[in-house]
């Protein structure tokens, strides 16, 4: 392929990875925190759920206003409470994983939310069936992040001759 067939090339390419960036769609996990209290022992955790709960909505309220940086430390805090009170391999755990890596995805900084939502799906395929929705969800994240983070300015290269 000479040099003025490959700009071609991704000049025609371009208006695909324009719309490849577009539709594929990132999913915030809503899975209640405060639905997981019932897993707490003591009053203390109880409150210490309550308050990841608080700060795992106001994350996703940031998020969704465009205020990824300011996202990220509730949604640290909400995960290490997590993981204190319910442990590390917790369906809730994972789901702020997957939160907390839709943030890095958000800033770029794909390798951080890759390695997140490869260990959200981890968890949630130990404790889930293969079908279910969370499992779904992290899959589709995981997929999205590896697409954003493809250098769409390379074109793919030629189909092969026959």
């Amino acid at each position: 392929m000479n040099k003025h067939s490959a700009v071609r090339f991704r000049h025609q390419m371009k208006p695909i990875a324009v719309v490849l960036r577009y539709l594929f769609v990132v999913f915030i996990s809503h899975s209640a925190v405060s639905m997981d209290a019932t897993y707490a022992q003591t009053a203390e955790e109880k409150v210490a759920l309550a308050e990841a709960d608080k700060l795992n909505k106001e994350a996703i309220a940031l998020f969704r206003a465009g205020k990824h940086a300011e996202a990220e430390p509730g949604l640290q805090r909400a995960l290490s409470i997590v993981e204190r009170v319910l442990g590390p391999n917790h369906a809730t755990f994972a789901a702020v994983l997957n939160n907390l890596a839709t943030v890095h995805k958000a800033q770029g900084q794909y390798s951080k939310a890759e390695q997140l939502y490869q260990r959200s799906v981890a968890i949630n395929e130990k404790r889930f069936p293969a079908d279910h929705p969370e499992i779904a969800l992290g899959l589709n994240n995981l997929a999205v992040s590896g697409v954003r983070s493809c250098n769409h300015t390379t074109p793919f290269p030629p189909p092969a001759s026959p």
